[in-house]
């Protein structure tokens, strides 16, 4: 009985042991590097998709230099409203499914207008929006023709198959870096997220470049002059101001040399809360001390202290005790 009466309180201890046990996912998969088909395939049947209503398309540039920064934008306009609000948004180097990350053409993703470096996003919509934009920095992958696709996911109220869109594809021609040509060095990798509450010092090496601007905006459009000391020949330190909140700001370098003048795409940086040093197995080993406390509470609480067994001479008075003593 004390047994059936503590397996609740077991069960609730081994959850607080492994929470990710019974987590789920209602509201989206986040972020991610995603393959097409895996949208369809973590709703199940991929076969069950139904189209979406709403408009895919997506823009850049159409000539890129091998190993440099370009970007690609996605626009998604009629988007139906969904319970949750969010879009799911791919940028995808085929349709096939399998393999078509932007990875596996060749192209490396920097930052995207949502704070990642994955091909896959989920954008909140607010009440009433039917479109959105998702821009991606990417480097461009080696010489040739290379092409890239949007794809959208979300799902509906009324439906229990997700929806899929799909845009049609856009070439990109990838050529030889011109000789002389002022760029930032093929090293050289832009962060994509900081701490709250301090600047952020770059060094950004360069190539043929002798003077080097830098500028930054917010979530407002403002654009501002960010400030750029040379370090060395082809070197050079920016600085950004800090964020006093979470939210994303962008910037870019503007290279001048002996060759064409420069301008990078716009580069995102997303501020944040600074991260909890948790260790894992403390919570685990915390979990489980908790556990175990309550197992020992229950079982005690169910234990009866015996029942007390009254002394018969316990009443009796003195001279009664005395004639007994007498008769014995």
């Amino acid at each position: 009985m004390v047994m059936k009466r503590g397996l609740p309180l077991v069960l609730v201890a081994l959850l607080l042991m492994f929470p990710s046990v019974g987590s789920a996912n209602p509201n989206g998969v986040g972020s991610g590097d995603f393959d097409f088909q895996c949208g369809g395939a973590c709703h199940g049947d991929a076969n069950m998709n139904i189209t979406s209503p709403a408009n895919v398309t997506i823009a850049g540039a159409d000539i890129a230099y091998e190993g440099m920064f370009t970007s690609i934008t996605v626009h998604v306009s009629d988007a139906v409203s969904t319970p949750t609000g969010l879009l799911g948004v791919f940028l995808l180097s085929d349709l096939s499914g399998v393999g078509d990350e932007p990875s596996d053409d060749g192209w490396t993703i920097v930052t995207n207008s949502e704070g990642t470096v994955t091909n896959y996003v989920e954008v909140q919509l607010e009440n009433g929006a039917n479109a959105t934009s998702v821009t991606w920095t990417v480097r461009a992958p080696g010489v040739g023709e290379h092409t890239l696709y949007a794809a959208l996911h979300h799902g509906e109220g009324n439906q229990d198959a997700p929806f899929f869109g799909q845009s049609q594809g856009h070439t990109v021609t990838v050529m030889p870096v011109p000789e002389n040509l002022p760029q930032p060095d093929p090293t050289f990798a832009p962060p994509s997220q900081r701490n709250l509450g301090t600047s952020t010092v770059l060094t950004v090496p360069t190539l043929n470049v002798m003077n080097l601007t830098a500028e930054w905006r917010d979530e407002t459009g403002r654009t501002s002059s960010a400030e750029v000391q040379p370090l060395a020949q082809n070197e050079w330190s920016v600085t950004l101001p800090a964020s006093l909140a979470p939210n994303t700001v962008e910037w870019r370098l503007v290279l001048t040399g002996e060759g064409p003048n420069q301008t990078t795409p716009w580069f995102q940086l997303t501020s944040q809360e600074p991260p909890l040093d948790l260790n894992e197995w403390q919570i685990y080993l915390q979990a489980t001390a908790l556990g175990l406390f309550c197992a020992a509470f229950v079982i005690t609480a169910q234990r009866r202290p015996p029942a007390e067994v009254e002394d018969p001479l316990k009443e009796l008075d003195d001279e009664t005790l005395e004639d007994l003593e007498v008769k014995f």
